[in-house]
């Protein structure tokens, strides 16, 4: 379960386990699954210091996102302690794995933002990195035109940065929002990590 992750749940909000991930079954004559139970069951999270914004009590189900598995608000009912607000108490109405899962758009001031924003953003960055680009292929060009710039010990160092730099910015337009959902995860490991590597 991806307790650590920042991940979007059903509804694709973008949210974070703020709580511990506690797990209960029980067997009985063999059946280990119950649900639509008549009695809930009642959990009591006490949320991380940090994450007290819109609470949701949660359940994971193996089924969904494709079989990769995913939290659930469905079967559960979140009440918030009167007397301490990172107390959860959680009624649902099976047995499974449940946490509290904490809003990280409410703590950044929204993570909405107008589909025109969105797209000028994305305009303004991909002029930004081709600049940086055309830069560095012009910088490099240079030093290796001129024989007296190529002639200076220092001139390797330059031509290589600019390599690893050139590098770095060609990863990030690629791989920047271009990770399938499905490897969601290994995907953006991957892209951080060549993004790291070509900055050192």
């Amino acid at each position: 379960i991806a307790g650590e992750l920042d991940l979007p749940n059903e509804d694709g909000i973008m949210s974070q386990v703020g709580s511990p991930v506690v797990a209960a079954t029980v067997s009985m004559g063999g059946q280990t699954e119950f649900s639509n139970l008549i009695d809930p069951v009642i959990i009591v999270l006490r949320l991380n210091p940090v994450n007290i914004t819109r609470r949701t009590c949660v359940s994971y189900d193996f089924n969904l996102a494709d079989g990769t598995g995913n939290w659930t608000s469905e079967g559960c009912s979140t009440t918030v302690s009167e007397d301490d607000p990172n107390i959860v108490i959680c009624s649902c109405n099976h047995l499974t794995n449940f946490a509290c899962l904490v809003d990280i758009c409410a703590r950044t001031e929204g993570c909405e933002i107008s589909s025109i924003a969105a797209t000028v953003l994305e305009v303004l960055s991909f002029i930004g990195v081709s600049l940086s680009a055309v830069g560095l292929v012009l910088t490099v060009i240079t030093l290796l035109i001129f024989k007296k710039l190529r002639e200076r010990d220092a001139t390797k160092f330059h031509v290589q940065l600019c390599i690893a730099i050139f590098c770095m910015l060609l990863v990030f337009v690629i791989g920047i929002d271009r990770v399938p959902p499905k490897y969601l995860y290994g995907g953006c490991v991957a892209v951080s990590s060549l993004i790291h590597y070509f900055t050192l």
